[in-house]
């Protein structure tokens, strides 16, 4: 098999990546443990304000932006198509276990939660994009984000 991978112009902290993924993996959970819809919802919009304008609007990624600061963390630039495109995938994830809550269906939104905590798990604590390797798969899914 080939190995394709996102690319982009655009660069991005992989530590920062990895703090946001560390954000993601303690609310998720808080929510497979507790079932509070306030969970999810935050999650929801952490995705959804990660898609719009390169989450420069995002509050969580601005905070651990300042917390790599002042741990003193280096910066490892990598390429950022991976990251965007596992953005995308955690905004639908998010927004399936949402939808799934919303329709009395706690399972199913278990379901999504849990593989995207399971995902961004793997980010946080191994740096192993899980978004990456399904690539090749979701090829024609992604190009239904790109602009025309």
């Amino acid at each position: 098999m080939i190995k394709i991978c996102p690319v982009s112009v655009k660069n991005i902290n992989a530590n920062l990546s990895r703090f946001n993924a560390g954000f993601t993996v303690i609310m998720s959970v808080f929510y497979l443990f507790t079932n509070h819809l306030v969970l999810i919802l935050v999650v929801l919009m952490d995705f959804i304000l990660r898609n719009i304008r390169e989450g420069k609007l995002n509050l969580f990624t601005r905070f651990n932006n300042y917390l790599i600061e002042v741990i003193q963390i280096p910066d490892h630039i990598i390429n950022a198509g991976p990251k965007i495109f596992a953005a995308r995938m955690g905004l639908i994830l998010s927004l399936s276990g949402t939808i799934a809550f919303f329709f009395g269906n706690p399972e199913f939104s278990f379901i999504f939660v849990g593989v995207l905590s399971l995902f961004s798990f793997l980010e946080a604590a191994f740096n192993y994009c899980v978004a990456c390797k399904l690539y090749p798969f979701l090829l024609p899914l992604n190009r239904l984000f790109e602009k025309s």
